[in-house]
């Protein structure tokens, strides 16, 4: 499968919805990011749309390197003057891991030369995507790239179709417990192994500083 069908499916699910309604980042609605990231402790969150995630604590390099401007702390009044897909949300400092959520790029192939260039500056960076739609455009994928170079892609949805860069990754075996899940919920678990399980949070999870809402490179 071309990544022009990649995008035309993933861009149209994760379009962000006008100002007068709910605001989300890219599926994600951002008070479920504030209750998550921003409550001390933590709360679970399960993501849907797409993240990236990044081992580093220096938020301002890290949004130097995808080209974030115009940091506002991440508040409940500040989410009410967000615009569309012009805004993304960066987590505080999460178990070692920052987390940015929202549509960085307009094409795959950009998203992912995104993350290889994030792993060339920090070792490590994935790209993640969920999308449940009800079963009209269901579907998932995830990116690891690892000082500069691009270990794994792998894209599925509903329809069968795929795309695929990179050899099979030991972060993908599911186990019998999980071998009826659907590969969009099978991202998450992913996820979970190859970063910080977002839906464990708790007590346990150290979070440092503060996320923020920022301007990206579409708007």
């Amino acid at each position: 499968m071309d990544d022009e069908f990649v995008a035309s499916t993933a861009h149209a699910v994760l379009g962000v919805e006008s100002p007068a309604g709910p605001v989300d980042l890219g599926c994600m609605q951002v008070p479920l990011l504030l209750d998550a990231f921003e409550s001390r402790p933590p709360n679970p969150v399960s993501p849907v749309g797409e993240w990236y995630a990044v081992p580093t604590a220096d938020q301002p390099a890290l949004l130097d390197a995808c080209g974030l401007t115009d940091p506002t702390p991440a508040t409940y009044d500040a989410a009410q003057t967000l615009g569309r897909s012009a805004q993304a949300y960066v987590s505080p400092v999460v178990d070692g891991w920052t987390f940015v959520f929202g549509e960085l790029r307009s094409t795959p192939e950009e998203s992912r030369d995104l993350c290889t260039a994030l792993s060339l500056r920090f070792g490590t960076a994935l790209w993640f995507g969920r999308v449940e739609s009800g079963g009209c455009g269901d579907s998932g994928w995830w990116c690891l790239a690892e000082n500069g170079t691009l270990v794994r892609y792998n894209y599925q949805d509903e329809d069968g179709r795929d795309a695929e860069r990179g050899a099979p990754h030991e972060a993908e075996i599911v186990d019998d417990d999980d071998d009826d899940l659907d590969w969009w919920d099978v991202v998450s678990l992913i996820a979970a192994r190859t970063t910080v399980d977002l839906e464990d949070l708790g007590p346990h999870t150290t979070v440092d500083g503060h996320g923020a809402f920022v301007s990206t490179a579409r708007g």
